[in-house]
């Protein structure tokens, strides 16, 4: 099952289907806490599901304080231990856990022993640790995502219209969101402001600006718009609600696209990657030779990235590394996230981790299907509102149900463990959540109805989890087994 869906069945088992007083983050903390309770209750049972290894081999740098000892940092996705073995040239065998009686000991073999965020090893060998380590250990539970819904717009036009629509640009004022329209004869920069009622319903649009020129590229920073016209950057600033004055920003003539993030423009002519700062336009090449449909910025740790097009690149003494390339139509990021729309339509979410020399790998996680336009993602985290508390929006436009949205862009996290019994539990631990919250007075009856079968769903759980740990028998009491044979001993 995925997160949304659990949500959507403890709203029913609840009776709160269709309730206006339940927030996105009532929904998220709920979730997020039932997982991180039953997670804990998997680790207990020694489940082998969520756990990972990692071979190491000790190095003078591991040398502890004295001769005979090593520590060596944990992963830092550790949470719990599960075992650790050693290698001594026959195959793996178990480290032992010592006591601290031990700690100034040099054992033949090797013992651990955790100090802070680091293994402590002892022993092996006199000063030489005997060969490679395998430590196998549970990562933290993952943080659980949910979906909000989604903000609709354009509803003013008629659904052969939709496709005139292009360059969609979500911002925070107003929840609104900006576009360009066609209407067959001129180009329109239209706003328009959603309602934050029951239904969501957006506002009619506001025309801020009407011209025969084609517009393309907009975006909205800092109170400006800027968009590219006939191969140059135009920039207007803008309330949002009267018409606008627009300004040639650059005299190129050449410019393809851009972006603009952290007081920057960053464009392309399709022959060379420049930025210029958004005060003044002041060319500077980043490199040469990469022809590029697009230019994002994503810093991430000590470096900085730049999509062209379909392609991530890191520059590097002024050229161009690719780092994850795609057949993507269209991409961009909001600073944590890489977004990329396939051919076929469907928007992924790229999460990048880096490497030890800072070339990152990617890995994607569907966000949205039935995309035929991708615009830009706008965070709302210091925007906070009762139905998009703390989300960030990708604008799109979507091609069967032909409309203009702001999607979220929080995945849908899926749940794969093994066992529905976990999906059930976080249902009924969530309905008694959002119960407590309507009205502790009023639903008594309901919650504990609720509570009563969430403990015998928790119950069934961790019958579940019991495991055969291939550990010996308990020695029984054979005394007490013949008592009732010769008598109480």
């Amino acid at each position: 099952m995925t997160a949304s869906q659990i949500i959507d069945r403890a709203l029913t088992l609840a009776d709160l289907v269709g309730s206006s007083f339940l927030t996105m983050i009532d929904k998220i903390q709920s979730i997020n806490e039932a997982y991180r309770d039953l997670y804990g209750k998997i680790l207990e049972s020694n489940d082998d599901y969520y756990w990972t290894e990692k071979i190491f081999a000790l190095s003078p740098a591991n040398q502890g304080s004295g001769p005979y000892e090593w520590l060596y940092p944990l992963p830092s996705d550790f949470m719990k231990l599960r075992s650790l073995d050693y290698s001594g040239g026959v195959g793996w065998m178990p480290t032992r856990k010592f006591n601290l009686g031990m700690k100034d000991y040099n054992p033949f073999t090797p013992y651990y022993r955790m100090q802070g965020k680091n293994l402590w090893i002892i022993g092996g060998s006199l000063s030489n640790p005997i060969g490679n380590y395998r430590l196998a250990y549970y990562p933290p539970p993952s943080f659980i995502t949910v979906p909000n819904i989604d903000i609709p717009f354009g509803e003013s036009y008629q659904p052969s219209q939709v496709p005139s629509i292009s360059s969609p640009f979500y911002v925070a004022a107003g929840h609104g969101m900006l576009y360009v329209y066609f209407d067959g004869t001129n180009y329109n920069i239209r706003y328009e402001s959603s309602d934050a009622g029951s239904n969501l319903a957006s506002e009619a649009p506001i025309t801020l600006l009407t011209q025969a020129a084609a517009i393309t590229n907009l975006v909205y920073y800092k109170g400006v718009l800027y968009w590219l016209q006939a191969g140059d950057i135009y920039a207007a600033t803008t309330n949002l609600a009267a018409t606008i004055t627009p300004v040639k920003f650059s005299n190129v003539a050449n410019i393809t696209s851009f972006s603009i993030n952290a007081n920057t423009i960053f464009y392309t002519d399709g022959t060379n990657t420049s930025s210029s700062p958004t005060s003044a336009f002041a060319a500077t090449v980043l490199w040469a030779g990469v022809v590029a449909s697009g230019v994002y910025r994503l810093i991430l740790g000590a470096y900085t990235y730049l999509s062209a097009g379909s392609v991530w690149y890191k520059p590097v003494s002024g050229a161009a590394v690719n780092v994850a390339a795609g057949p993507y139509s269209a991409c961009t990021n909001d600073g944590t996230y890489l977004y990329a729309l396939d051919a076929q339509g469907v928007l992924w979410q790229g999460t990048l981790t880096l490497s030890s020399t800072g070339v990152p790998s990617v890995s994607w996680t569907e966000l949205h299907s039935d995309v035929a336009i991708l615009g830009n993602v706008y965070s709302t985290a210091s925007y906070v509102e009762d139905y998009n508390e703390g989300d960030n929006w990708v604008s799109v436009v979507l091609a069967e149900e032909n409309s203009l949205v702001a999607i979220s862009a929080n995945a849908d996290y899926s749940f794969d463990y093994p066992s529905n019994l976990l999906t059930e539990c976080m249902a009924y631990q969530c309905a008694v959540d959002f119960k407590r919250k309507q009205s502790p007075e009023q639903s008594a009856f309901l919650q504990n109805e609720l509570k009563a079968r969430l403990s015998e769903k928790q119950d069934e759980f961790i019958t579940y989890l019991k495991r055969d740990e291939n550990m010996p028998e308990r020695i029984r009491n054979a005394y007490a087994d013949m008592s009732n044979i010769f008598g109480m001993w």
